[in-house]
């Protein structure tokens, strides 16, 4: 029993008083009335009757005391505000930081979810909050959101409880500790209480401080610790970043840990990506990884969807703790044998990617779930939008240069006389071929040229070169991968002058003969000789030069649209603007869930904060009522997130978390109350038994 109001000292001082105030008066003889009455003897009998039962009379009189005692008592004790706690910290300041990170999803949970299981642990700590407490929710996950402030409503704090959810992001712990030591410090009787699955970073763990209020100092040994906790990281990396962490000073502060989740099944993707291939639009090369997070073999069916239709369904299979890594190029599913990949054989005209993981024979008409872990059962990735790239030749009759346009499928070729040209036709296209002829304006759009003009080159001419010999080159370039130009016979090309963002692609003993510019997001390369009068066009090296050159206009080299990773704002800029176009002022912005947002338009870019994981869908108005669309795929790709195994124990700052204590119903109820209520109705007995007589 604890005390909240008087103390037991006090209390006993004020009983004794006014107790022995009220036992004076009843044991204070009444003075009797004289009454004359005309003959003596006749009252001799009444008296001695009254005499026989005056013991009885003095037992009635002695209860009423007893009730009037025992009706002090009840008033007294209830100064005292006695609880039934025998624990009891005045005054605390509590930070209640709930974990809302991804890993709290898992099914795992005593309640359900860990997450629901975490509500309960909060619910029965706030509830069992002392009268002088206050308490402040705070929500974690890749933000830090104070859910409240310093309060003691507890109907107000089980409110705010009900509506916190798990999102799709990592728990940012190192952010959250720093903000509840700073709404902590200078308070009163401090302590924090993380309720969670103990899943967070070593290294953010080490760089905490906390005293003797927090847990036993605990050392780990060498082989304890390689027995536990696997690295997350290489441990260079982890040395590095556990150097570039500020120190978090918890001391002063009770930091206590409520542990929730009991599995660590899980098969996760962690990384997901894909492109098409450059030389057949149709088809695509991903990238993949999956790591086995159990201590045991395991198997799972890997689907690939493209728009929400299965493409392929594979099997696989990983060894305990398996981090394995799935690469597809096209060019890998022809022939046959084991090395051959099956899925490498797909064709997609599609842009939404997905890959999905499920429990081996499973389908939608018998589900079956894979691990205790969804989140991560499923990643997305996009697909640039299918479509033939349009190209204009300007050119008075080149077959050599026709016929290497010929053999990429996915060009569109117009073929127009340099007289015939005109700029808006340019405009039309995604690239223009120019052979020898140059306009006086340029058109606006990439372009490549071949034996520019004397007079009206983009490229600055210096002079003439007779009968070169190509002596370097750049492999690195995109224009000249796979290009070999040994021993090219050439009669004569210009030189070009090397000016700023203009660079040699190849040159003939530091004479630049081939030259590539970017500029205010155009592309632009130009071979500086006739090739008619080459035998360039009968080498192999011509077709590739001229395709790698209209690839690196389109971008096909460089073609992957990037996945991005929830728990961070995304820069991501609208593909639908065109050239000289104004953006819209705001874009709206469709979340997986449902849930539709309008954001402002900043340069070009709409930022996005990604919660969840799966496809946001980005629309804006366009021309003649029309509306553009565009799609962005985030996931969750987090390998620490990922794995869920829980820790019952957190160790931090090199101290063992201790459970939170002197939360509790009985300490929370207030007794004084019902001690009132008993005084009221003792009087109420009291009332009675003397309108009956009984005490009197």
């Amino acid at each position: 029993m604890t005390l909240l109001g008087l103390t037991l000292k006090q209390l006993a001082i004020a009983f004794g008083a006014v107790g022995g105030a009220v036992t004076l008066l009843y044991i204070l003889k009444l003075r009797r009335r004289r009454v004359h009455v005309p003959f003596a003897k006749l009252w001799d009998r009444v008296l001695k009757e009254k005499e026989s039962t005056s013991l009885f009379r003095r037992l009635k009189r002695l209860l009423s005391l007893l009730m009037q005692l025992a009706f002090l008592f009840l008033l007294t004790a209830s100064l005292g505000d006695p609880r039934l706690s025998a624990e009891v910290l005045e005054g605390r300041t509590v930070i209640l930081l709930l974990d809302a990170s991804a890993s709290m999803k898992a099914t795992d949970g005593e309640e359900g979810t860990r997450m629901a299981t975490a509500r309960a642990r909060a619910k029965a700590i706030v509830r069992g909050m002392s009268g002088a407490d206050t308490l402040m929710l705070v929500r974690m996950d890749a933000q830090v959101t104070p859910l409240s402030g310093f309060e003691g409503d507890e109907k107000a704090l089980l409110k705010t409880l009900e509506s916190v959810e798990a999102n799709d992001t990592r728990a940012d712990l190192a952010r959250a500790l720093k903000f509840c030591a700073d709404a902590l410090r200078e308070r009163k009787n401090p302590q924090l209480v993380l309720i969670g699955d103990g899943a967070y970073p070593e290294a953010v763990l080490e760089r905490v401080k906390l005293d003797e209020k927090s847990g036993k100092k605990v050392e780990v040994k060498p082989e304890a610790k390689a027995a536990g906790k696997p690295a997350s990281r290489p441990a260079a990396v982890a040395k590095k970043a556990v150097q570039e962490i500020d120190w978090i000073d918890l001391t002063g502060v009770t930091v206590r840990f409520v542990g929730v989740g009991q599995s660590s099944d899980n098969l996760g993707i962690v990384a997901f990506n894909a492109r098409r291939y450059s030389r057949n639009k149709l088809s695509f090369e991903i990238f993949l990884e999956v790591v086995n997070y159990r201590d045991k073999p395991a198997e799972a069916d890997l689907q690939i969807l493209v728009d929400g239709q299965v493409a392929d369904l594979q099997r696989l299979s990983l060894k305990a703790g398996e981090k394995a890594r799935y690469t597809c190029d096209p060019e890998e599913g022809k022939g046959g044998g084991a090395k051959r990949k099956p899925w490498c054989s797909l064709a997609a005209s599609g842009e939404l990617l997905e890959a999905r993981l499920q429990a081996p024979g499973a389908s939608a008409e018998n589900p079956a779930a894979l691990d205790a872990f969804p989140v991560d059962d499923r990643a997305y990735a996009l697909l640039p939008k299918q479509r033939k790239q349009h190209i204009l030749l300007v050119t008075r009759g080149n077959l050599y240069l026709e016929g290497a346009l010929l053999l990429d499928d996915n060009l569109e070729v117009s073929k127009v006389r340099p007289e015939n040209y005109s700029k808006a036709e340019a405009r039309k296209a995604d690239a223009v071929v120019f052979d020898s002829f140059f306009p006086k304006e340029p058109p606006g759009r990439h372009f490549l040229l071949l034996n520019p003009p004397e007079k009206g080159s983009p490229f600055p001419v210096t002079g003439q070169l007779k009968a070169p010999l190509i002596t370097e080159h750049d492999a690195k370039h995109p224009v000249m991968r796979w290009v070999v130009m040994k021993d090219v016979n050439i009669s004569a090309s210009a030189r070009f002058a090397i000016e700023p963002g203009v660079q040699s692609l190849a040159s003939s003993f530091r004479a630049p003969m081939i030259v590539a510019k970017e500029e205010a997001g155009l592309r632009s390369v130009a071979i500086g000789f006739d090739i008619t009068r080459s035998d360039l066009p009968l080498r192999i090296a011509f077709p590739i030069l001229v395709i790698n050159s209209l690839d690196w206009f389109s971008g096909h080299g460089e073609s992957l649209i990037v996945s991005y990773r929830t728990g961070q704002t995304w820069p991501v800029p609208l593909a639908f603007l065109e050239e000289g176009a104004a953006p819209p002022a705001e874009v709206k912005v469709r979340e997986p869930g449902g849930a539709e947002l309008k954001l402002p338009v900043q340069d070009g870019k709409v930022f996005i904060f990604g919660s969840t994981a799966g496809a946001y869908t980005l629309t804006a108005p366009g021309p003649g009522g029309s509306e553009h669309r565009q799609v962005v795929a985030g996931n969750l790709a987090d390998f620490d997130e990922s794995r869920i195994k829980p820790w019952r124990e957190l160790r931090m700052g090199g101290r063992a978390l201790e459970a939170p204590s002197g939360f509790g119903i009985a300490l929370r109820r207030e007794i004084w109350v019902y001690l009132l209520l008993a005084a009221l109705a003792l009087v109420l007995v009291e009332w009675l038994t003397y309108n009956r007589r009984i005490t009197v």
